[in-house]
């Protein structure tokens, strides 16, 4: 597992496939929308509760409703838990549909050549073992960032800064190998990340520095126009189709360009991986 992966390759497939397959991407990301939009909506309805409480009738009368038993004092704690459920659900909806269900079409797109939208809802296996590979992975990061912040010179702060860099960059590949491998243990996903990625790091971090100015020109020369036209429409009043429309234009051509890394990543995971070139090559 020590297969060298060529970064210029790497992009072409994350750019020409991306754009192939701009389609089924976009409705994916749409159906994202959707879902959190929905979401979003829906908590309101939470602020509306608590706002009630602050109403010394509605207090009396939902305790009488739905707590009954419980003291008016003590309903803003059914408010926190509500956000706290709206929290952890934003956080698995994140992590099955953007996390893994872009990854999912990616990698079906590397060994078929297309995809559908059907790809994108992933198995919830998959989701739990990210989301468990995600804790851990997060975890460490933060307890070595604490104990070396309480016990190591401020000199040597670049020093682990350094350090938790190169592991962020060995680790980078456990998320795709849960994904492409869904039956893996999510610890091994660590251990097949930091194998293909030896010999490849001086790649890879190249790889990793030019998405930086990729996306620094992608937000310059075209997103920031297309938000500034489409405010200016907008705010105007005349044409304002025209104005959603470049804002829609922007948005599809920011979540496209994160793809680009998505697929970059594929394609760097499967030769790094030792797979077969890319369908249609």
């Amino acid at each position: 597992m020590n297969h060298k992966v060529n970064i210029f390759h790497a992009l072409g497939f994350g750019f020409s496939r991306v754009f192939q397959n701009a389609g089924v991407l976009l409705i994916s990301g749409l159906i994202l929308f959707f879902i959190i939009a929905l979401l979003v909506v829906s908590l309101s309805f939470n602020y509306v509760f608590s706002a009630l409480l602050t109403m010394d009738f509605w207090r009396t009368a939902i305790k009488c409703v739905i707590a009954r038993g419980v003291c008016p004092e003590h309903l803003p704690m059914l408010s926190s838990a509500v956000m706290s459920v709206y929290l952890i659900a934003f956080i698995i909806i994140w992590t099955n549909f953007y996390n893994i269900g872009f990854k999912e079409i990616a990698f079906k797109i590397y060994d078929t050549g297309q995809s559908s939208v059907r790809d994108f809802f992933p198995p919830w296996i998959t989701l739990l073992k990210v989301i468990m590979a995600i804790i851990i992975y997060a975890g460490v990061f933060a307890l070595i960032s604490v104990i070396s912040g309480h016990t190591i010179n401020e000199r040597f702060v670049p020093i682990i800064g350094v350090i938790l860099f190169v592991l962020a960059v060995r680790f980078y590949f456990y998320g795709y190998h849960l994904v492409d491998k869904r039956g893996a243990p999510f610890i091994q996903a660590f251990t097949i990340s930091w194998l293909i990625t030896r010999g490849n790091f001086m790649r890879l971090f190249a790889l990793f520095c030019l998405y930086v100015p990729m996306a620094l020109l992608f937000v310059a020369f075209i997103a920031t126009p297309l938000l500034f036209i489409g405010m200016q429409f907008l705010y105007s009043g005349y044409l304002s189709i025209v104005g959603v429309l470049c804002m829609v234009m922007a948005a599809s051509g920011v979540l496209l360009m994160l793809q680009v890394a998505t697929f970059t990543s594929v394609y760097a995971y499967r030769i790094m991986s030792g797979a077969p070139l890319p369908a249609q090559e």
